[in-house]
């Protein structure tokens, strides 16, 4: 009789094993597997990046809203990086050539608004999010007005966001981190 009212063991293992993917922290739902061929790769140590408001881990920037998120990243060196970093609302997304990585700001946006400009060209939905003025600027190679070009932690990537929300909220971004910092600039 006992037996019929406990659980099996299978049952309970299985209700451990459901309970625990909701424990999986944000930063490790964004990694993707990546093949390990040595001890040596698995044990990479990973460096704690002191990053400007930090301390809005898990939380929102208090002036423009913005959620900052502890991320772990793999650097083109192959080194492994965490830091909190923010999630501002992307526009639009380019991902550079890993030779772009040192080029100057002004190289890499003419690179990225080319790439804006031809997929507005072949994408109507993203022409939508634009004013006219807006896709007359990208026509002419011009960040358009309100937006900025964001260096995204993420090796290579530029993010199109909102200029104020960039502005007021002190960051510390991949130019810092991929991209040879300030001097590079």
């Amino acid at each position: 009789m006992i037996e019929a009212m406990a659980p099996s063991f299978s049952e309970i293992q299985k209700q451990d094993v459901m309970k625990g993917t909701t424990d999986i922290p944000s930063f490790a739902r964004e990694m993707t597997p990546k093949e390990v061929n040595s001890y040596e790769e698995a044990n990479k140590p990973i460096r704690y990046v002191e990053t400007r408001n930090q301390s809005l881990e898990n939380d929102l920037h208090p002036i423009t809203g913005v959620p900052f998120e502890k991320k772990i990243i793999e650097l083109p060196s192959g080194e492994i990086v965490e830091g909190v970093f923010p999630e501002f609302p992307v526009t639009y997304e380019v991902q550079l050539d890993e030779q772009q990585y040192l080029d100057s700001d002004a190289r890499q946006f003419k690179t990225a608004i080319g790439k804006l400009a031809q997929d507005i060209e072949n994408n109507p939905d993203l022409q939508k999010k634009f004013t006219p003025e807006q896709l007359e600027q990208i026509k002419y190679g011009e960040t358009p007005d309100g937006y900025v070009w964001h260096h995204s932690e993420q090796p290579g990537v530029l993010q199109l966001v909102d200029k104020d929300l960039h502005d007021k909220s002190g960051h510390t971004g991949g130019r810092n981190l991929w991209g040879g910092g300030t001097e590079h600039r």
